[in-house]
């Protein structure tokens, strides 16, 4: 299954199917400092109704604090129904590299009993059957390279059709991060090789 992302921000736009169909909507402010909230609404159509429905599936409230160059997502919350989660506490941390191979891991513990684990790279999340290379769901980024109409998409294997929802919200506040913390590195990067003001 593949959704198609009218934006490259998966906080800021569609998800939709490859006939057009929109499944998933998010929602985030332009400009955040500090951070802000991230609604995501999911479709849902009534039988006998041709109109499009969106409900709200989940709300992502996320901190951003910057202390010795490094990001930290502080006090974010996962809303999902009338449940607040602590962000670290769904995404839990496992490994953390270098981060010229990726940023590390975060370990989901899903309703359907397994774990999985969502790997960070610099370009791009992926999400995995955790302890193995099992690829459960992958982003692939838009190819601003290419002639042909290349959109971004959330590209979801047969393993994880049963928990869709799971893997979008997870996915949205997985690449918020991974985008928040390649900019702070990349930022923290040119401090150090142009000085400070």
């Amino acid at each position: 299954m593949h959704l198609y992302l009218s934006s490259g921000k998966a906080w800021r736009g569609d998800f939709a199917t490859e006939d057009g169909r929109v499944l998933y909507k998010t929602m985030s402010p332009r400009v955040s400092i500090g951070g802000g909230p991230i609604s995501i609404t999911k479709l849902q159509r009534e039988s006998g109704n041709s109109v499009d429905n969106y409900v709200p599936l989940a709300e992502i409230q996320y901190y951003t604090k910057i202390r010795l160059n490094k990001l930290r997502f502080k006090k974010s919350t996962i809303k999902i129904g009338n449940t607040d989660i602590a962000a670290k506490d769904l995404l839990k941390v496992g490994h953390t590299k270098l981060w010229t191979t990726g940023y590390g891991e975060r370990n989901y513990d899903a309703p359907d009993g397994k774990q999985y684990t969502w790997k960070i790279g610099i370009n791009k999340c992926n999400l995995f059957l955790k302890d193995t290379e099992t690829l459960v769901a992958t982003f692939h980024r838009k190819n601003i390279l290419s002639r042909g109409v290349e959109t971004a998409s959330l590209e979801i294997f047969s393993l994880g059709e049963h928990m869709v929802d799971e893997i979008i919200i997870t996915f949205v506040y997985m690449e918020r991060l991974r985008k928040e913390e390649l900019r702070t590195r990349f930022s923290a990067a040119g401090d150090k090789i142009g000085g400070s003001d």
